[in-house]
Order: C-alpha cells, then structure tokens, then sequence
C-alpha cells in the first residue's frame, strides 16, 4: 500500500502514515492547469465525516468556474491546510505538493487501493480529455431543436 492514487474527479490522495491511517488529498495538477488559477477556495471543517465521493469542498476559478472538491475515500477530517487559507496560490504552484488541501483518518485499505496509480490516471485522464478535439462527436447531441 502505499504512493499517491487518483480519483475520476481529479483529486489525488496519499497515506502520509499507514500505522493510523492518515492521507493527504488535494487537487490533481491536471485539475489546476484545466481550469485556470485558483482564486478561493471553500473546505470541510475538522471533525466532519463523509463518505467515499462526497462533496467535500469546492474552488473557484479565476475564470468565474466552481469546481467541486470530492473526499477518495470514507473518513474524518483531522487536518486543514491552512496555508492555503493565507496564499491561495501554493494551490496553484504546487496543488500536488505544498498545496495539498485535507488530511483524513480513513479506515479502508480496499478504497484506497481501488484509485488509480499514476499510470491509470495518466491514461484515464488523457482518454477522458473534455477539451480535446474528438472529430466523432455528433454536433447535435449537443443542441436541441426543439
């Protein structure tokens, strides 16, 4: 066990110690470099629990978009970054690094290990590209006429 995984939502996690099981999450690097700076950003408090998913946070872009932030696995919150609540921007020069966002106590090794590794999500993330061109799309299922 062990490294860092990544969700479908752009989230990573890392176990920061595995004799209690803490992890460290935060946004993706991908997720950051997508939307544009991150100019706020809105947190679970310590002590909130949730489940695998759930909606734990959300940022703001400076492009005016809300994006929200989901926990990778079921736990508490036992740790804020608040480093980030003082300079918004370690998210936005180190969001897999210095601008981690939550520390959790989780209880699942089988959610953890069911993320994905780097490589997964590098393949996933390059697949699920929603700004690269695909020539197959059908322009009107984007459009109704009705």
């Amino acid at each position: 066990m062990g490294g860092i995984k990544y969700t479908k939502t752009h989230e990573w996690i890392m176990i920061t110690d595995e004799s209690s099981w803490i992890a460290t999450m935060g946004i993706a690097e991908h997720a950051q470099l997508i939307h544009g700076n991150i100019v706020f950003i809105e947190m679970a408090e310590i002590g909130d629990e949730f489940e695998a998913e759930e909606i734990i946070g959300q940022i703001n872009a400076v492009s005016g978009e809300t994006i929200p932030i989901h926990i990778p696995v079921t736990g508490e919150v036992i740790e804020i970054n608040e480093l980030i609540e003082e300079n918004i921007d370690l998210i936005n020069q180190s969001p897999e690094g210095d601008g981690w966002i939550l520390k959790i106590a989780f209880e699942s090794s089988v959610e953890f290990e069911s993320l994905m590794d780097q490589d997964d999500y590098n393949m996933y993330r390059d697949d699920h590209d929603m700004y690269k061109e695909d020539d197959d799309l059908d322009p009107d299922y984007f459009y109704d006429d009705a």
